[in-house]
């Protein structure tokens, strides 16, 4: 797992645990808006983490660390995250803390722009893509998300040529915001998420 810093250091995972090394076995793909992960500490409690966020607890609670753990194995499909609550829920918070934690970055949400292409390429560059406030997908938007989720390929003319042309292969494990109802109700993508309404915040 790269931590993305300066130094160039990774974390190297096997059956033992972990270990931080300055030299992988393996080269990683950067991007400018990426920062660096928080280095592990030995004897860590992952439940520290789910502390710092607004969740209602419980069956909730256990299905976010999970989901969190299992966005960063590569290969398989993630369901998409979907906090929904109204407003003064603290979801977005909730949203962008969580992804610090896993896939920091400097642009702490992602606005999708338009066109398939243009879309594959800005979902190419986040591996824990955040989309905020959703209120409503449609039915094109709806199927690029399970494409997501599922694993999908993109094919795109190389510029300056007639018949080069750049494939993407992308599966990521997105976090999506909602208010203050589910923007879909599409049976493949609500196959494809794990819900979680968060409650509106309190004074206390």
């Amino acid at each position: 797992i790269d931590l993305a810093d300066v130094i160039g250091r990774a974390i190297h995972v096997n059956e033992s645990g972990w270990t931080i090394v300055r030299n992988a076995p393996v080269e990683f793909r950067r991007h400018q808006h990426q920062r660096p992960l928080p280095v592990p500490a030995p004897g860590g409690d992952v439940e520290l983490l789910l502390d710092t966020l607004h969740l209602p607890g419980g069956d909730e609670w256990l299905l976010v660390l999970a989901w969190a753990l299992w966005a960063m194995v590569e290969g398989v499909p993630h369901p998409v995250l979907l906090f929904v609550g109204g407003t003064d829920s603290g979801k977005t918070t909730t949203a962008r803390l969580l992804r610090s934690a896993i896939d920091p970055s400097a642009m702490a949400t992602v606005i999708a722009p338009k066109g398939l292409i243009e879309i594959a390429l800005a979902l190419d560059a986040h591996a824990v893509p955040v989309f905020d406030n959703v209120t409503r997908l449609n039915q094109s938007d709806t199927d690029l998300m399970c494409q997501v989720v599922s694993g999908a390929g993109f094919q795109k003319r190389k510029l300056k040529t007639d018949t080069g042309s750049i494939t993407l292969d992308i599966q990521r494990a997105p976090m999506m915001t909602s208010i203050p109802r589910i923007p879909s109700g599409a049976s493949d993508f609500l196959n494809r998420c794990v819900r979680v309404e968060v409650q509106k915040l309190t004074d206390e």
